[in-house]
C-alpha cells in the first residue's frame, strides 16, 4: 500500500496521525510535513517540503526519507 499525497504551493501542509501502513510518499511546495507512524508502520516514508518544517516520529524499523529546501527536519 503506498500513500500518496502532493498538495499546490497555497496548500499549508501534510499532518499524517497514526500511520501504519508500508510506504507512504508526501509533497509539498510550502508548508510543514507533519507525520506520527504507529509501530506497526514498515516500508518507506518520502517527505519533501521546498518551503516548511518535516517532522517525522515513528518506529526505527520505518525507512525515513526527509527533506526541506528552506525548513528543518526532525526525525524521532
Amino acid at each position: 500500500m503506498l500513500l500518496q499525497a502532493t498538495h499546490p504551493p497555497h496548500h499549508i501542509g501534510h499532518r499524517l496521525s497514526g500511520h501504519s501502513g508500508t510506504n507512504a510518499d508526501l509533497d509539498t511546495t510550502s508548508g510543514d510535513i507533519h507525520v506520527t507512524a504507529l509501530g506497526t508502520a514498515s516500508g518507506t516514508l518520502r517527505a519533501h517540503s521546498v518551503s516548511g518544517d518535516v517532522r517525522v516520529t515513528g518506529p526505527a524499523s520505518l525507512r525515513v526519507n526527509a527533506h526541506s529546501v528552506s525548513g528543518r527536519v526532525h526525525t524521532h
